[in-house]
């Protein structure tokens, strides 16, 4: 059996309104959904960008399988901003997920590790690559494409002119050709980078950096990596210089296994291009 009580806060002592019941049941976890439902929709406020906690309180009195009776409230307070969080995405089911996740909390008697659980996420961050215009998507896909074209048909050229230089036993002039051909081979490796950049383009939502309060995760469009975060030494920015002007990594010091290591991924290709808008502290701090 529960009880679902709300008051009023506004105002002092006898101007408050009385609390009332508003809702009742016999299912545990309907208890703690109604709880939350509410909790959501009129304890927390958001206004000018900024949450706060509101004037309607909510309490749930339920009886437990051991014949337990609790009060459960939510701090709104101290949690204000991951519930600001939680109202604003508006997703059903992470709600009854987070409602069910504390109802077997109070069960197990375990509700002040679900609230430290709780509170870990806060700190909850998600950035996505920034997105490509479809104009400078154009102008560098039919330039790189121009590229490979001319770069294979120059391989194909050299390969066979190998093979007929060595049928002619001139080895000398097979093996410069042989050379050549397979320097504009790998060439066409740059062809990885117009698959990136046609992801990037079509599927910008498959590129992102997420910390969750438990792991690191970044997703390069195919490629997910994730780190837990008990692991993470410290992230840092690196520069490096390459034919296409200054490019920026982000470097992610990790022990796997006791063994010091590291994972790094692009965050600008130049100046003009960059991909993730996020330093290195701002990753730091959401870590920690």
């Amino acid at each position: 059996m529960w009880k679902l009580v709300y008051q009023d806060t506004f105002g002092f002592g006898e101007d408050r309104d009385p609390p009332k019941i508003e809702k009742t049941g016999d299912d545990g976890y309907e208890g703690f959904l109604q709880l939350w439902t509410n909790v959501l929709d009129e304890g927390i406020v958001i206004a000018g960008g900024k949450p706060a906690a509101g004037f309607a309180s909510f309490s749930l009195v339920i009886d437990l399988p051991d014949k337990r009776t609790e009060t459960v409230l939510i701090d709104v307070h101290s949690h204000v901003n991951r519930l600001a969080a939680l109202k604003q995405e508006a997703n059903p089911d992470k709600i009854k997920k987070t409602a069910a996740a504390h109802y077997e909390a109070c069960l197990k008697n375990e509700e002040e590790k679900f609230w430290n659980d709780f509170g870990r996420r806060e700190k909850s961050f998600k950035a996505f690559a920034v997105g490509i215009g479809k104009e400078v998507y154009m102008k560098r896909i039919i330039l790189s494409s121009l590229l490979i074209a001319m770069a294979n048909l120059i391989f194909l050229f050299c390969l066979i002119s190998a093979f007929y230089l060595l049928s002619l036993q001139k080895t000398k002039e097979a093996v410069i050709a042989g050379v050549f051909s397979l320097v504009f081979l790998f060439v066409n490796v740059a062809i990885l980078n117009i698959r990136s950049l046609n992801m990037r383009y079509k599927h910008p939502e498959r590129f992102y950096i997420e910390i969750d309060g438990t792991d690191f995760i970044h997703s390069d469009g195919n490629f997910i990596k994730k780190i837990s975060l008990n692991e993470i030494q410290g992230i840092t920015e690196k520069e490096i210089l390459s034919r296409g002007g200054l490019r920026v990594l982000i470097v992610v010091d990790y022990l796997d296994n006791g063994k010091k290591t590291s994972y790094s991924f692009f965050k600008a290709f130049s100046q003009r291009d960059i991909v993730y808008d996020v330093t290195a502290e701002q990753l730091n701090a959401c870590r920690r």
